[in-house]
């Protein structure tokens, strides 16, 4: 535990010392913090103000992780070049033994030359041999030598088939596609399921992540092929393309969200569904509404009309319901919160899918994030995804929607667009909603 609290020794202190102080400091959801998040949250229980210290917070915090990154850099060098240098000697130690092999055999060969049978001497002595032997004898002689001939045809025969003897083949490569979660080490998983791990996933190699710059929420295409060992039962194999780009496109390519240059929210979506409240490329939506009022229904049809546009929309239930599986239409992703977990278990699935969509929005596509029940998550962050939309100049943009109770916090951060009560159709209530594109 860090003995003075100040920015530079809590950020440089283990996460584990972090979580002791603030179960001591009774912090509410210290363990969903990220670290600058929960520094701050430390420093307020001593009278800072964290609008003030949070930009020295995430500098530091900034300073510390590209130091932590160009310690992994320069470990990830060196044990390439030592697994050079291994594989070089192992390589000379190859050639060696062959050498001496080769050696060995020529002058096994140059020693028995001289008493080979075909040779003059050997000729001569086998008359000789041959002279003093009687017929029985030398009968018997020739009857060993023709069994021993082909005992040595066997064995030739026997080493000839152990060689050919075909390999096992290997697995073939297939297709695969998913979105890159960074690993220790330097490597990754290709998740195949946005909602959870599970063993369709592709272990991605350290090399792969240097040659492509794969950064989490990549979403790449590529081949896999299938293993018998690992955390997954496949491994990814070639990349194709990442968010939709070649290798030599994907060089090229510099630009990072949270560097990128903000616009004004961009053009209307879903302009039938939300006349009076229009949704808008890179704005902050907030749906609600009383008890019984469709808020999730409304949600759920606002997914299909983004992705019928051509929107890259993925819907997530925090809540797991049987009936949300339904809801899918398959034009959108749908990931759902696993039964028996509560809505802050989402927020890993959450995270995942807001990475994804900032890798697509850099590219220059649109792409949006609908939350049901977004107001049960912790307010702190509830917040923060909310702010993560954004309309980049000149590139894509990352809309975010999400449900809430009549009356949430959350309304005053966003578009809102509240839903009447009652009825069999879904219908706005024209004076709850409001938005500054109206």
């Amino acid at each position: 535990m860090p003995p003075v609290l100040d920015i530079d020794s809590l950020l440089e202190s283990p996460l584990a010392d972090l979580h002791a102080l603030a179960g001591e400091l009774d912090i509410e959801g210290y363990r969903l913090l990220r670290k600058p998040d929960l520094t701050i949250a430390i420093l307020e229980t001593r009278g800072a103000i964290a609008d003030e210290i949070r930009p020295k917070v995430e500098a530091k915090a900034a300073e510390l992780a590209a130091l932590k990154a160009e310690r992994e850099r320069i470990r990830a060098e060196r044990e390439e070049a030592e697994e050079a240098e291994r594989e070089a000697a192992r390589e000379q130690a190859a050639r060696e033994r062959r050498e001496r092999s080769a050696q060995r055999g020529s002058t096994g060969d140059r020693q028995r030359g001289g008493r080979r049978p075909g040779g003059r001497g050997g000729e001569r002595q086998a008359r000789d041999r041959g002279d003093r032997q009687r017929p029985g004898e030398r009968d018997q002689g020739a009857r060993s030598q023709t069994s021993r001939g082909q005992s040595a045809r066997g064995r030739d025969e026997g080493r000839k088939e152990t060689s050919e003897k075909p390999q096992a083949p290997r697995e073939p490569a297939v297709p695969i596609s998913g979105v890159f979660e960074p690993g220790s080490g330097g490597g990754g998983r290709l998740r195949t399921d946005l909602s959870r791990r599970v063993r369709a996933d592709a272990d991605v190699q350290r090399g792969e992540v240097r040659k492509w710059r794969l950064h989490r929420g990549d979403v790449i295409t590529g081949e896999a092929r299938k293993v018998k060992r690992g955390r997954t039962d496949f491994q990814l194999v070639g990349i194709t393309s990442v968010n939709g780009l070649n290798a030599e496109q994907r060089q090229a390519q510099k630009v990072r969200f949270a560097e990128a240059e903000a616009a004004t929210p961009g053009d209307r979506f879903a302009r039938k569904l939300f006349k009076h409240a229009p949704v808008q490329a890179g704005s902050r939506v907030v749906i609600t509404g009383p008890t019984r009022a469709a808020a999730s229904q409304m949600i759920a049809k606002l997914a299909e009309d983004l992705a019928g546009s051509g929107v890259t929309t993925a819907l997530v239930l925090s809540v797991a319901r049987p009936e949300g599986a339904h809801q899918a239409s398959g034009a959108f992703d749908l990931i759902a919160n696993e039964p028996g977990k509560s809505a802050e278990d989402a927020l890993q699935p959450i995270e995942l899918v807001l990475e994804r969509a900032k890798r697509l929005a850099e590219g220059g596509g649109n792409a949006a994030v609908l939350i049901d029940g977004l107001d049960l998550l912790p307010a702190d962050k509830a917040s923060e995804i909310l702010g993560t939309s954004r309309n980049l100049a000149a590139h894509g943009s990352l809309t975010v929607i999400g449900s809430a109770g009549a009356g949430s916090a959350l309304e005053a951060q966003a578009t809102t667009i509240a839903v009447v009560a009652g009825g069999r159709k879904l219908k706005l209530d024209k004076k709850a909603s409001w938005s500054a594109g109206v």
